[in-house]
């Protein structure tokens, strides 16, 4: 578990209640839909889990409530000398729950950070960074097993940044598959390490197992941005956005397939698969955060939960770092109206923290905003993050009204700037000067309120 403060590219994809923005909230209601016409199914924010924490592993216990390993600090130092701040004294601890949203705390973990897996037998095996297994009858007090021999302990590019594993599940004939991380090579041969941008990209990749404890790499990638979406190319084929994929979660569906939540270079990605080893539909899934872990819920929906700096405004005055620095959750499930832009358009004007950079401003650039859905009148505005430090240890950002703030470093205008749903607007973004920034579309219906983040390219130059 490599505890990190967040990406230096942030943002938000959010469904929230007006009346409790950023705030945990009890699930929707399943909304209804007429015999002719199915359901529109989309993210719905849940609320913030808590704050000073990331990736968190989730687990259902026998009784049907819910058991969370995750990292957090015991506090933090501000940088000497400039922007930013430290975590200090990592741990991990945990936290039990009826519903997945409201937690009570437990303490610290006295063995450190494990994902966790349910065996057959209804006890949890207990995976840690150290080559070590722990037994646990309910996933918060455990007895080492044994030893754990990984796949690949000898290949210095495996496990460097999600350690050497990153989850497991139980197949049909009760053996296991792992999935784990590795460097798959280059994205951009002339990133510049200045700019905050990676030098590699990583793939993830599986192992099997009989027992869980001696493990056998299987042949070939499970996900590889090479040779898909992850790394964003324009017509000539030019590498414009790096891409990685890491940090695996899986889950198993009703209907027997299996589902894969992902890191990405610029947020949350998911794909699909029969078998656990071949996987299709690879695609963003709109949701800007790291770490995800997810369970399954009744009735075709699923409960992710991801860590990040995230939030409106109002969650960010007179918070410190850590806790800026949050796990929050989102259901997939019905919705009454979803947003959605190109995911293969991006904003090529970003310049993330490159002052010797002197090319001039770029023309305005647009997206297409798509409205799904129906109800009431829905308005959309823009909002930025404007973040200082470097992606490990990113100060507090500030947060600016792009439509209405003048002084904002990227002007962006509607047109419409409001409609009753389906309806397309295009959003014409124009920057101002150039500063660490990303950039989130708003929609609201005057009950809820929904946070659209763009994907942005390269700065100029750097490749």
């Amino acid at each position: 578990m490599p505890l990190r403060t967040g990406a230096l590219l942030i943002g938000v994809v959010a469904l929230m209640s007006a009346c409790n923005l950023g705030r945990a909230t009890s699930p929707s209601p399943s909304l209804k839909a007429s015999p002719s016409t199915p359901p529109l199914f989309g993210w719905q924010y849940d609320g913030s889990v808590r704050v000073n924490a990331v990736d968190p592993r989730t687990v259902v216990l026998a009784d049907g409530s819910y058991r969370q390993i995750y990292g957090t600090w015991q506090g933090w130092q501000p940088r000497a000398g400039g922007p930013g701040a430290r975590g200090l004294s990592p741990y991990a601890a945990t936290a039990i729950s009826r519903d997945g949203i409201h937690w009570t705390e437990e303490g610290a973990l006295s063995v450190g950070y494990l994902v966790p897996v349910r065996l057959p037998d209804g006890r949890y095996r207990g995976y840690g960074n150290h080559s070590q297994a722990y037994l646990s009858s309910d996933a918060k007090n455990w007895t080492p097993e044994g030893p754990v021999h990984y796949p690949e302990v000898a290949n210095p590019s495996c496990g460097i940044r999600s350690g050497p594993i990153s989850d497991v599940i139980v197949l049909p004939d009760q053996t296991f598959r792992m999935y784990y991380t590795c460097i798959g090579g280059q994205a951009v041969p002339s990133c510049r390490p200045a700019l905050g941008l990676c030098l590699s990209y990583s793939v993830i990749k599986s192992a099997t197992s009989k027992d869980g404890l001696i493990w056998q790499m299987d042949p070939g990638v499970r996900i590889d941005p090479a040779s898909g979406p992850e790394l964003l190319r324009d017509q000539s084929g030019k590498v414009i956005l790096p891409g990685n994929a890491e940090h695996p979660r899986v889950v198993v569906l009703a209907d027997g397939s299996v589902r894969m939540f992902y890191n990405g270079s610029d947020g949350t990605w998911s794909a699909t698969s029969v078998d656990g080893l071949t996987w299709t539909d690879r695609k963003y899934e709109g949701i800007s955060g790291g770490d995800p872990d997810v369970i399954v819920l009744p009735h075709a929906r699923l409960r992710l939960y991801v860590n990040g700096f995230l939030g409106l405004p109002m969650d960010f005055d007179g918070n410190t770092v850590g806790e800026n620095q949050r796990i929050v959750t989102y259901v997939y499930g019905p919705v009454r109206y979803r947003v959605s832009i190109d995911p293969n358009r991006v904003f090529n004007g970003i310049c993330i923290g490159c002052p010797g950079l002197t090319a001039p401003l770029p023309p305005p650039e647009y997206v297409t905003v798509t409205i799904e859905g129906s109800g009431p009148l829905v308005t959309l505005s823009a909002i930025g993050y404007s973040v200082e430090g470097d992606a490990l240890h990113a100060s507090n950002p500030r947060v600016f009204d792009l439509v209405t703030n003048l002084t904002s470093p990227v002007k962006v205008e509607f047109s419409p700037s409001s409609g009753s749903p389906p309806f397309t607007a295009r959003a014409t973004m124009t920057l101002r000067n150039r500063i660490a920034f990303s950039i989130v579309l708003v929609a609201n219906d005057g009950v809820t309120e929904e946070l659209t983040p763009l994907r942005q390219s390269l700065p100029p130059g750097a490749a």
